[in-house]
């Protein structure tokens, strides 16, 4: 397979639960034969299908795009999540620390919209997996992205240790925005006959097409090098007594 998060196969014992993914769509096949269809749509809801029944949610999230509540179509709260600053989980009713299991019966969404792996109590935030605990990657990121800030030589640590501020997307966030700064720098050059200091540049449409160009260039090339399966991505296996394997 090419390690894109198509399959998770998590074996806790004898019990073996395998989930699907394509796109917004997801597939659960649980230990008791039921198999759950869960449907992301435009604005934060849901569809959810267990066997022939179907329910539409509506999520609720935070400024960082955690998911803190489901309402059903009534209007009535029939979920609510809370979380420490690092992504950890909390009882939404008082705000203490807990070390669910399950905390879900929906889905398994939450901190910034990643998905929680409970029997391991970590975030697998795509490009890498994330431990809430320590605040720490299981990996390092694949490069350093600001050179001047000492923070960022932790290659193991989540945005810059600054949880309050930033929200990592696929755990290698920096790549896209690194990507589409000097992709738009150096379309701008080029439409000015690689002119190198940007205050010499024609406030041009040109100017402003090779920049925007470059930009997008730059981030897909960003992602596409440093991203989730990207050459140069990170990333390490580890073992457990419970097992969940990504193909």
């Amino acid at each position: 397979m090419d390690d894109q998060r198509r399959k998770s196969v998590f074996t806790q014992g004898s019990a073996t639960t395998t989930r699907y993914y394509l796109g917004d769509y997801e597939e659960v096949y649980k230990p008791d034969g039921t198999i759950q269809k869960i449907h992301y749509l435009s604005g934060g809801s849901m569809m959810l299908q267990q066997g022939a029944t179907k329910s539409l949610y509506y999520g609720y999230h935070d400024y960082q795009g955690s998911l803190i509540a489901w309402t059903n179509q009534s209007g009535t709260v029939v979920e609510r999540r809370a979380y420490d600053p690092w992504g950890r989980h909390r009882n939404p009713q008082n705000w203490t620390e807990v070390d669910y299991t399950s905390p879900s019966q929906l889905n398994n969404r939450g901190y910034t919209g990643h998905e929680h792996l409970d029997a391991f109590q970590i975030i697998n935030m795509n490009g890498r997996v994330y431990d809430p605990l320590t605040a720490q990657f299981f990996s390092p990121d694949p490069h350093i992205q600001a050179p001047d800030n000492w923070l960022n030589y932790n290659r193991y640590a989540y945005c810059l240790n600054n949880p309050l501020i930033y929200t990592d997307p696929d755990g290698e966030w920096i790549a896209v925005v690194i990507g589409a700064v000097v992709g738009a720098y150096l379309g701008a050059t080029a439409t000015n006959n690689w002119e190198w200091r940007p205050g010499r540049w024609k406030n041009s449409a040109s100017t402003w097409a090779g920049a925007i160009l470059g930009g997008v260039v730059g981030a897909v090339g960003g992602a596409y090098l440093f991203g989730p399966g990207g050459a140069f991505a990170g990333g390490a296996p580890c073992e457990s007594v419970n097992r969940i394997k990504y193909e």
